[in-house]
């Protein structure tokens, strides 16, 4: 619910945007229906207004700041090309759709961000050594015995061997129920530790965790393309351009 609330709020102005020229789009088509074009025109040009200012925007920019002719700039000739030829509908709609498509892309990859913002947030920096010492995860090496008190986070991977309990896994896993653990069992780090103390045998450092590993792939999902996407932009270079003219 109150994911749903952070992204109405951050995608606010562009789900009013397509909300109002959805209506106006058809309305429009309404009064085209009963033979009132003039009416219907005025309404349709009002509805591109507000749908299309930013992409105009952006397409003007990509070409005179960034020098590059991206679909931006495509949907801007589609749409203004639709319009010429008096296929208002199709036009505003094209523009409409490409709208909420790019808000469904945004939103996910908000979605993204946030879970790795929250695995970094909760994953421990701090171990309790069996000795009693508290000291930085990257100081603990494999094969070391740590204690985790009831309510802590598991700081690191390893082997419970001394107690037993429940953990709360769903920061890692998703699953709301409590997971039973043992003399043997393996815990991860980000496990919610229930109502027992555990003493764990470290069986991996704090940068190949498996916690580190969700995040690392994460990131490296959201930062880097993958070939099938380096190939389609230089693709696009090319038959971006050639569309438009072609139009």
């Amino acid at each position: 619910m109150i994911i749903m609330k952070n992204i109405l709020s951050k995608h606010k102005l562009g789900l009013i945007k397509i909300l109002l020229s959805t209506l106006l789009l058809i309305e429009g088509f309404v009064l085209e229906c009963f033979d009132l074009s003039l009416m219907s025109w005025t309404v349709y040009i009002f509805a591109y207004g507000i749908i299309a200012s930013r992409i105009l925007i952006n397409s003007i920019r990509d070409i005179f700041k960034e020098k590059k002719i991206g679909e931006e700039l495509l949907m801007t000739v589609v749409s203004l090309g639709a319009m010429i030829i008096g296929e208002f509908f199709e036009g505003i709609l094209v523009l409409v759709l490409y709208t909420v498509g790019e808000m469904f892309g945004n939103i996910a990859s908000d979605s993204s961000r946030r879970t790795i913002e929250t695995l970094v947030s909760i994953r421990p920096d701090k171990a309790r050594l069996c000795s009693g010492d508290i000291v930085n995860v990257n100081k603990v090496e494999i094969g070391d015995l740590i204690e985790v008190y009831p309510g802590e986070r598991i700081p690191l991977d390893g082997d419970v061997i001394d107690g037993t309990g429940y953990v709360d896994t769903s920061v890692m896993t998703g699953e709301s129920d409590g997971r039973e653990v043992r003399v043997g069992s393996e815990v991860l780090a980000g496990f919610l530790n229930g109502e027992s103390v555990l003493k764990i045998r470290v069986k991996r450092t704090a940068n190949s965790s498996a916690a580190q590993r969700i995040i690392d792939l994460s990131q490296n999902a959201l930062e880097k393309k993958t070939k099938g996407e380096k190939f389609i932009s230089v693709f696009a270079k090319i038959y971006t351009p050639v569309v438009i003219v072609l139009a």
